[in-house]
């Protein structure tokens, strides 16, 4: 549905944002903010289960691009969740656009394992996706 990964590496070229493969120690992907202002992102592709994952990952990294929502790693946990649900609010956006949720919802994709594969996305973003178009919400534990 929404173009894929392949759309999102345009995306970053556009914005900037210099997309790099590269081994990462913990995570899958991670965003920087670089001392020149330049962004990048990092993508582990030996941890990549799936298109949809990598996708999601994408995603969410250039949603710390878009909206500046960098933080240094000691920063407080109120601090780190504002930022991270602001990259997952603009990646839910991208990937996951609210009429078309809607459209799908309406044609009986009503599940959300059946909604990310429709999209092309995670489970677990699906799940942000949906709490945030359905309660206002990025907090899935609460209602699914």
């Amino acid at each position: 549905m929404s173009g894929g990964p392949l759309s999102l590496y345009q995306a970053a070229e556009e914005m900037g944002v210099e997309v790099v493969w590269f081994p990462l120690w913990a995570d899958r992907s991670l965003a920087v903010e670089l001392p020149d202002g330049t962004q990048a992102v990092a993508l582990d592709p030996w941890k990549m289960e799936t298109l949809a994952q990598e996708t999601t990952c994408l995603a969410h990294e250039l949603g710390h691009c878009s909206t500046g929502s960098f933080y240094d790693p000691h920063a407080a946990l109120d601090v780190r969740r504002r930022h991270e649900n602001r990259a997952d609010k603009w990646a839910i956006a991208r990937l996951v656009p609210r009429a078309a949720f809607q459209r799908a919802l309406s044609a009986g994709c009503d599940s959300i394992p059946a909604l990310a594969e429709h999209f092309g996305v995670t489970e677990g973003l699906m799940r942000k996706a949906a709490c945030w178009y359905l309660h206002g919400n990025l907090s899935p534990e609460l209602y699914l």
